[in-house]
C-alpha cells in the first residue's frame, strides 16, 4: 500500500493513527522509526492476542508514503485517562462522581492484576532485563543492578497506564500499545505503573493497595526504572 492517508484520528510521539477501513485502523510510524521496533510491536501484539488478552488484533505490517505501519482492529471508544480527567473535572463541583472515579480505577487495577497473572515461555517475548539493558547501555553500575534483579515468566506490558487502556462501546476494557511488552516478575510491571502514576502520590498508594502489595516489594524495580528515566532525561 502506497497511498497517502488523510483520515487522521490521533497523533502520538512515534506514530499517527488513521482510519483504514470500516473496522480497522492503521498505526503509521514516523519515517525514521526503527523497523526492528515496529516488527517487535507487531509480534508482541499477536502474542498477547493469542494469550486471550483483550487487545486489538494485529493483522499485518504495511507500507504507506515511505512509512511503515501496523493494521489493527478498530476499537470504538475512549481511553480511561480521558474518562478520568473528565470525571475529575466534574468532581470539582459535584462530589457524587467520586465513586465513579474509584470504580474506574478499580477496574484498571483489576485488569492489570489479571494481565500480569498470565505466564509464558514464548521465546519471541523479550526478557525484561534485556529490555532494561537497552537503556542502560554501557553504564556498569546500572547493568549490575539489572543483573541482580530476579527472573520470571509473567507477561508484562511495560507501559500500563490509563491512557493505554480503552473503554469500548461494548463497555469492555482493551489494552493498547504493545511496544514495551516483555516477560519477567509481575512486580516489575507494578513498579513501572507506580512510576508512571508518580504525579499523584495518593493515586500511587491507592494503586498499590488495589494491587495488594507494598512499596518494599517493588522497590528494587522502581529504583532501576527511576535511574534509567533520569539518565534518559539527562538528570544523572
Amino acid at each position: 500500500m502506497q497511498t497517502e492517508m488523510t483520515n487522521l484520528l490521533s497523533r502520538g510521539n512515534t506514530a499517527e493513527i488513521f482510519d483504514y477501513s470500516e473496522n480497522k485502523i492503521l498505526k503509521l510510524f514516523n519515517k525514521d522509526y526503527p523497523e526492528l521496533a515496529i516488527n517487535h510491536e507487531f509480534e508482541n501484539s499477536k502474542i498477547l492476542f493469542n494469550l486471550g488478552i483483550k487487545t486489538p488484533k494485529a493483522y499485518e505490517i504495511t507500507d504507506c508514503s515511505e512509512r511503515k505501519g501496523i493494521v489493527y482492529d478498530k476499537i470504538e471508544g475512549t481511553t480511561v485517562l480521558q474518562i478520568l480527567l473528565k470525571l475529575m473535572k466534574t468532581a470539582e463541583t459535584d462530589k457524587s462522581v467520586i465513586s465513579e472515579i474509584n470504580s474506574y480505577f478499580e477496574k484498571f487495577a483489576r485488569f492489570h492484576k489479571n494481565f500480569i497473572s498470565k505466564t509464558t515461555d514464548n521465546p519471541n517475548l523479550m526478557n525484561y532485563k534485556d529490555f532494561l539493558r537497552i537503556f542502560a547501555r554501557d553504564k556498569k553500575d546500572f547493568l549490575e543492578k539489572i543483573d541482580a534483579l530476579p527472573d520470571g515468566n509473567n507477561v508484562l506490558h511495560g507501559d500500563f497506564h490509563p491512557d493505554n487502556m480503552m473503554l469500548g462501546k461494548d463497555n469492555e476494557l482493551y489494552l493498547i500499545d504493545m511496544m514495551n511488552v516483555c516477560k519477567g516478575p509481575a512486580e516489575y510491571d507494578i513498579a513501572r505503573t507506580y512510576f508512571l502514576l508518580g504525579s499523584n502520590k495518593q493515586i500511587q498508594q491507592d494503586y498499590l493497595k488495589l494491587m495488594e502489595t507494598g512499596f518494599e516489594t517493588i522497590k528494587p524495580f522502581h529504583e532501576i526504572i527511576s535511574l534509567l528515566r533520569n539518565r534518559e532525561m539527562g538528570l544523572e
